[in-house]
């Protein structure tokens, strides 16, 4: 009791001491749109929409687009970390977040943390990496920010670089403050920066970063902002898509069988990107997506699902499902010979995989009225995406046996426990994706000559990290291994280990 009091207390204190630094600057239609063409988005230019952070609401105003933060949420509420008792298992290196284990020498400058043995210096003489952090802080955005911060704060205490000096700027949830940021980031002489947040903020200091050859290691999801130089580091939800559009084909192709592909998503810059993640891996796999509807805010779910499941030209597939027709009154138990074989008729469906992309208000009405209208759910494979990875898709009966690709979430949850000690809350999911970015510079500070840090970050090897194996390419989109989930009875089932992108 005492031990777990004086690290609540020692963990307290190093929270305050990090704030403390961290504020060098304060703070359409009703209708469904059918459409069984291919859709092409290669002419798309960097307009607001599809700058911002990308999220699977539909399409909506551009100032609304802008402020939507529902794609950054956790993909993990206290429900699925912590068992019914309220117990967890804390993970290997929380326990090694210690008072015995860690070096209390932090040099706090002007808002600057430098781990250094001993003396008052403002930089430690063989630092060879600064790191500029930029977060919001403050403002709209800043429950994502601080848990950020946290995860790196996390990250500082259990890799404990000496030569790695920390810059923490607050970009106040606005471009016109990250652009501030940016300069004092600069002025400090940041040779890598953590963030911005967001697309739109990544957009507009991009271009001056990469002439000042200052990457931007960005917590965005969106990488039409990717290029040399400038990282996006965010999870991406179109490789999600091919993992699992992938692993669905695989079980589906027979001899007589070539899988085609079908999807129902939202209008706006999500439903795009992964409609486009969807048709690119649907011809790498010599397919092809044969309907896809679209759907907006004002769409009814069930007309969009009457369109998704009608095919008035095909053939009937004939079920046999049993039907119990005697019970005793007594114990409940089917009485003995009581059965009997009830044959149904549906129509066979066009399409072997449905990609179903939304969050839970619109895929879960749509697909809970798939069946009524007559779709086989066990001729068709639903998939989903890996923000899937939540209580609803295990609650909700029609979703059994449906897949999705998410990252290896035995890891993420020891994180998540870890963190919860340590901060007393769950954090979001780009907490971990902060530790990650940190460990990943605290890896790249180890080489003592960095003549081009851009190299190092692009390492064809990748790094390890809490969502498992991840690499960047020169194009700045990072590469994920993804696992492969199915929910059975109530749960998620790994069904296929995290690919490996090292290959």
């Amino acid at each position: 009791m005492k031990i777990s009091l004086i690290l609540k207390v020692f963990s307290s204190v190093l929270l305050i001491l990090f704030y403390t630094v961290a504020y060098n600057a304060q703070a359409q239609n009703n209708n469904s749109t059918i459409d069984t063409k291919s859709h092409s988005n290669s002419n798309k230019n960097l307009s607001p929409r599809y700058i911002a952070d990308l999220s699977d609401s539909p399409d909506v105003s551009e100032d609304r687009q802008n402020n939507m933060d529902s794609a950054l949420e956790s993909h993990i509420d206290t429900e699925d970390i912590w068992d019914a008792n309220g117990n967890n298992i804390l993970a290997k290196d929380a326990t090694s977040i210690d008072p015995n284990n860690i070096d209390l020498n932090v040099l706090l400058n002007k808002g600057q943390i430098v781990f250094k043995n001993g003396a008052n210096l403002k930089y430690s003489s063989n630092t060879t990496l600064k790191v500029a952090v930029l977060l919001p802080l403050t403002g709209k955005n800043s429950r994502y920010g601080n848990d950020i911060l946290l995860g790196i704060e996390k990250a500082v205490f259990k890799y404990n670089k000496p030569n790695l000096a920390l810059q923490i700027y607050d970009t106040k949830s606005t471009v016109a403050s990250t652009k501030t940021a940016y300069n004092q980031a600069k002025t400090f002489g940041a040779e890598v920066i953590l963030g911005p947040l967001l697309a739109r903020s990544t957009y507009e200091i991009s271009d001056q970063a990469r002439a000042d050859g200052i990457p931007l290691i960005s917590f965005t999801n969106n990488t039409i902002v990717a290029k040399k130089g400038v990282y996006v580091m965010g999870q991406l939800p179109e490789d999600s898509v091919s993992i699992a559009a992938r692993y669905a084909f695989a079980k589906k192709r027979t001899k007589d069988l070539l899988p085609k592909f079908a999807v129902v998503a939202p209008t706006g810059a999500y439903g795009d990107i992964l409609l486009q993640a969807l048709e690119q891996t649907a011809k790498e796999l010599h397919t092809k997506i044969i309907k896809t509807i679209r759907y907006n805010n004002n769409s009814n779910m069930n007309q969009v699902a009457y369109n998704m499941a009608k095919n008035p030209n095909a053939p009937k597939v004939t079920l046999k499902q049993t039907k119990t027709v005697k019970k005793d009154p007594v114990t409940g138990a089917i009485l003995p010979n009581t059965e009997e074989e009830e044959v149904i008729q549906r129509p066979k469906s066009e399409y072997d995989i449905l990609l179903v992309v939304g969050s839970k208000k619109y895929a879960q009405s749509l697909i809970v009225a798939l069946p009524y209208y007559d779709l086989d759910l066990k001729q068709v494979q639903l998939i989903g995406t890996q923000r899937w990875y939540a209580t609803w898709v295990q609650k909700e009966n029609t979703l059994t046996g449906s897949i999705f690709a998410a990252p290896d979430y035995d890891r993420l949850q020891n994180f998540n426990s870890a963190f919860k000690f340590l901060y007393h809350h769950v954090p979001v999911s780009l907490a971990a994706i902060g530790y990650d970015a940190y460990g990943m510079l605290a890896t790249i500070s180890d080489n003592k000559n960095i003549d081009d840090i851009n190299k190092y970050i692009a390492n064809k090897n990748g790094y390890n990290g809490v969502n498992g194996v991840f690499k960047f390419g020169v194009d700045g989109k990072v590469k994920r291994s993804l696992a492969v989930y199915r929910v059975t009875n109530h749960t998620f089932k790994k069904v296929q280990k995290p690919v490996d992108i090292l290959k």
